[in-house]
């Protein structure tokens, strides 16, 4: 997710442009969604076959090879998984295990039935 308003921020405060040649030899993070979102990939039937675009790799490949050119070190940065719902998850038992286990220890006198015409008398057959 980009940083609201960042763009108009950074051009009414930082006005003065600086070579590409000054990120030489550094690392910078650059928020991963953005990026990717931006790529200029125009493919006029991208909208009905769907799915990733057919120059996508291309473009991507093409832009870090501009970092890399460069001696720019890239530090993608994604939005992850919230990790609290695992944590939910994992807290709750799972009631129709603990239901399941008590039934069959419950009725732990139907292994004690050998005969299967026995068994069959029980349930009405």
């Amino acid at each position: 997710m980009s940083i609201r308003y960042f763009r108009q921020y950074a051009q009414q405060n930082f006005p003065n442009r600086e070579d590409i040649i000054n990120l030489s030899g550094k690392r910078i993070g650059i928020d991963g969604f953005y990026f990717l979102k931006n790529l200029e990939i125009l493919e006029p039937l991208q909208q009905l076959t769907g799915g990733i675009p057919l120059t996508f790799e291309e473009k991507l490949q093409i832009k870090l090879d501009f970092f890399k050119n460069h001696n720019i070190e890239v530090l993608f940065v994604f939005n992850g998984a919230d990790i609290r719902k695992k944590e939910e998850i994992i807290t709750y038992p799972d009631l129709r295990t603990q239901s399941r286990l008590d039934f069959w220890r419950n009725n732990n006198h139907i292994e004690k039935i050998n005969d299967k015409t026995q068994l069959n008398k029980n349930c009405g057959n």
